[in-house]
């Protein structure tokens, strides 16, 4: 199971609204390969080397370090 919010401004472009809302709708299917969230909006998440997830756009939130 997975759990993602994402918070837009009004200062994120149209790109970036489209891309959040792009998902894989073949993640809803009985037999996907889906595993995480990543799977599931691969716009908006990516894995870490470490396996762990993080957003692919920066937000208020993070921390300086975790984005260099």
């Amino acid at each position: 199971m997975w759990n993602a919010i994402t918070d837009f401004d009004g200062n994120v472009s149209q790109e970036q609204r489209d891309t959040a809302r792009s998902f894989n709708f073949r993640c809803f299917l009985p037999l996907s390969n889906c595993r995480d969230i990543v799977d599931l909006l691969p716009g908006m998440w990516q894995h870490n080397p470490d396996g762990s997830v993080r957003a692919r756009f920066r937000s208020s939130g993070d921390a300086y370090d975790d984005w260099k």
